[in-house]
């Protein structure tokens, strides 16, 4: 892997950790000598992260630091939770990752062209729960879990050389191809 930011010495948070894209940055940016810390709602995915990232560490003789935080940040109680765990544990944040995200679909697809009554049918296969857990996770997670962490991210750009970033994957958004996903 090659070195894209300059993450030695660098505390990194990476929610959606325990899988896909964010288990792929955690062990970029690993790999390039940052501490990072892995979030996921499910704690047999950091569980598995977690090995590979130590086995990592041990083989290529890694400076970074691995920590886990399990909790889900589709609810308020467990976004606060996960932010005042992060903040026990941190006194600044240099990368603030969010990699966290679900994509609910319209259980009845629409193609171009076909009817006004199909396209309401469609329209409407989307429940409020889907769309409501949607707007939870990849919206406002992201949100509050970058303002609850401002103070140790603002910590960390006072230190200047692009510290502090907050980097937001939106990898959901225009996946699929076909309309009303």
């Amino acid at each position: 892997m090659e070195t894209i930011v300059m993450p030695m010495h660098r505390t990194a948070v990476i929610s959606g950790g325990g899988g896909g894209l964010g288990r792929m940055v955690a062990k970029s940016l690993l790999v390039n000598g940052a501490s990072v810390t892995i979030i996921d709602q499910f704690q047999h995915r950091l569980d598995v992260v977690e090995a590979e990232l130590l086995e990592l560490k041990q083989k290529s003789k890694l400076p970074g630091q691995i920590r886990k935080i399990q909790g889900d940040l589709g609810h308020e109680i467990g976004l606060k939770s996960v932010i005042s765990q992060i903040k026990a544990t941190h006194n600044e944040v240099d990368i603030l990752v969010t990699a966290a995200g679900i994509r609910k679909v319209n259980k009845t697809a629409f193609t171009p062209g076909e009817s006004l009554s199909d396209l309401v049918k469609a329209t409407n296969s989307l429940s409020y729960e889907d769309l409501d857990a949607s707007f939870r996770i990849n919206l406002y997670a992201q949100y509050f879990l970058t303002a609850g962490l401002l103070d140790l991210l603002g910590a960390a750009a006072a230190k200047g050389d692009g510290r502090g970033s907050v980097i937001i994957w939106w990898k959901n958004v225009g996946r699929g191809g076909q309309d009303f996903e």
